[in-house]
């Protein structure tokens, strides 16, 4: 299948790095696996209250919609600050949020993408339940706003919904490590003294030339071995 991958993904240490973007499905699942864990939490609240009989029940329905936010707003940005772009969710779909310039998600583009959640998710959600109470033009324009929201991370090859290009950032799927043979274990009469390096020349090498080094050591190997 035709993926979507990130190249121009550049970290501060200057190794470029590919990442497929997470696509819908997957951002769907975390989605609403994080609504109802947030809706396990504000329905067991408001379930003690319930049973203590403190309040009534008309006042029960306002303090859902308002507890419902007061929960899920912190929840989206503590968990991916905390976590590093995941929140619960996106770990069971092993999904994360990753800059787009490469840098370490900061809390103000994390608080940013998440409150524009709000506007992108909630408020129509809500606006959906209440819809036979709305006028024929305010439902239409409830329409067109769903159209262009559902729209926006559709017709982006990156799948960056309004928050992500606000905030710069992408949501990727979680990439897995997958750790090759040291090169360094082999014994040095296999390898000879074909490539030997002082400690002061090896200073001179960052990351990137390391694992450059890497790559043409493992392809001579691979030239030279009987299979090849």
């Amino acid at each position: 299948r035709d993926r979507r991958l990130i190249r121009d993904f550049l970290p501060p240490e200057g190794v470029p790095l590919n990442f497929e973007v997470a696509d819908l499905g997957a951002r769907f699942a975390a989605q609403l696996t994080d609504i109802l864990l947030t809706l396990l939490a504000v329905g067991a609240f408001l379930g003690l209250l319930a049973i203590l009989d403190i309040l009534p029940g008309a006042l029960l329905t306002t303090l859902f919609a308002l507890l419902f936010f007061l929960i899920r707003a912190p929840y989206y940005i503590v968990t991916e600050i905390l976590w590093n772009g995941q929140t619960l969710g996106k770990r069971i779909c092993k999904i994360r949020v990753v800059g787009a310039d490469g840098t370490r998600l900061s809390p103000y583009q994390l608080t940013v993408r998440n409150m524009m959640k709000e506007a992108e998710v909630f408020y129509p959600g809500t606006m959906i339940f209440a819809a036979q109470s709305l006028a024929p033009l305010e439902y239409a324009v409830l329409l067109l706003w769903i159209t262009i929201l559902l729209a926006v991370p559709l017709m982006n090859r990156k799948r960056q919904r309004l928050g992500d290009m606000i905030a710069n950032t992408y949501v990727i799927h979680q990439p897995q490590a997958v750790l090759l043979a040291d090169v360094s274990t082999r014994a040095p009469a296999e390898a000879g003294e074909k490539f030997a390096f002082l400690p002061h020349q090896l200073d001179h090498y960052g990351a990137f030339e390391l694992q450059t080094l890497e790559r043409v050591l493992r392809v001579d190997e691979a030239l030279q071995s009987p299979e090849a």
